[in-house]
Formats: C-alpha cells, structure tokens, sequence
C-alpha cells in the first residue's frame, strides 16, 4: 500500500509507522485541507479555504485564519463521529507555519496530523 507523506503530500510506497486506519485518517485530513473549497463536483463542501491565504503575510490574524478555515474544513468529519474531539495548534516554521491536528478517536488513540500552510511573506 501506497502511504501519504505529510512533510510533501506525496505518496511514498514503504513500511509506515502508522497503522492503516491512522493512515486513513491522514489521508481524510489531507484531502480536505488541500482541496480548495467548492472545486469538488460531488461535494462543493467538501475542501478549505487555505489556499486563500498563499499571497498573504504571514500575520497573527492570517495564521488564526488559517487555524479557523482549517476547522470549518474538518467539522463534518467530527460531526460524523468519526472522530472524538480534534485541536488544531498553529506551529511556526522557517518560512511559514504548520498546523498541528490532534485527533482523538472513540478507541482512546491519539493521532497527530501536521498540515503546512504556505503564505506569502
């Protein structure tokens, strides 16, 4: 099987650490987060508005943006119970941040996500 590396968004064919349902999990939050809001023909509302905030500064307003479009993006999976609880933290890099995604599922694990944002500078 084919897994998801969060760093880059590409597939990479070799032995995770993570189990498939976590992976599942991965790769529900990348798809959700990459795919910009409104451009998927079977569910306009499925995807986020992260991609808005590429030509921004990065800014403590732009970077609570992006934590609040990255919510909107994920609460029907919450609303589904798929999950327990999320948090999304902001964690600032060389050049832009990442959101870290805490994901509590009903068996009691704890999966992190990190999502990174690109913005202008």
């Amino acid at each position: 099987m084919a897994y998801l590396n969060q760093a880059t968004g590409d597939y990479r064919d070799d032995n995770s650490t993570l189990s498939e349902a976590d992976q599942a999990i991965v790769h529900t939050v990348y798809i959700r987060l990459a795919t910009r809001k409104g451009s998927y023909w079977a569910d306009r509302n499925l995807g986020s508005r992260l991609h808005e905030l590429r030509r921004e500064k990065d800014t403590p307003r732009n970077r609570q943006l992006a934590r609040q479009y990255a919510m909107e993006a994920l609460k029907p999976v919450v609303d589904a119970r798929r999950w327990k609880s999320m948090s999304i933290e902001l964690e600032p890099t060389a050049t832009n941040f990442s959101l870290a995604i805490g994901i509590e599922l009903h068996d009691g694990r704890n999966v992190t996500v990190y999502h990174k944002v690109a913005v202008g500078g």
